[in-house]
């Protein structure tokens, strides 16, 4: 009886955690495929200055998504390769997220998810 009543109080939390971990999963995600995404579009931005204002515009909507393109595939090849949050926590350079700990001997060891092949 108690266990029915600890699971009907228990699923709320679990479904905002669940959905909250997702979420930060595509933020984290997007972040990746933004990143080529932008940098095309400022590059194709100095079209503005040599083109006509609709060829520039047409050159920036078409280099932005060929980034999304590139991005789209290189999140896809980490997400595969590494995992999304092994890759951000390479980033910051976290030892908890990118690697293992040997918490008996105090040694942080900097073999995580990023040096595997």
């Amino acid at each position: 009886m108690f266990k029915i009543i600890r699971s009907i109080l228990a699923f709320p939390f679990e479904l905002f955690i669940t959905l909250l971990g997702y979420g930060i999963f595509i933020c984290l995600y997007l972040q990746i495929v933004l990143v080529p995404t932008v940098l095309f579009a400022l590059t194709s931005a100095f079209s503005l200055g040599y083109a006509d204002y609709d060829t520039a515009i047409n050159i920036i909507y078409g280099s932005s998504f060929i980034g999304a393109l590139i991005g789209i595939f290189w999140a896809e090849r980490i997400r595969k390769k590494y995992s999304i949050f092994g890759f951000h926590g390479y980033l910051i350079n976290h030892p908890e997220i990118d690697g293992w700990q040997q918490s008996s001997k105090g040694i942080v060891f900097r073999n995580g998810n990023l040096t595997s092949n």
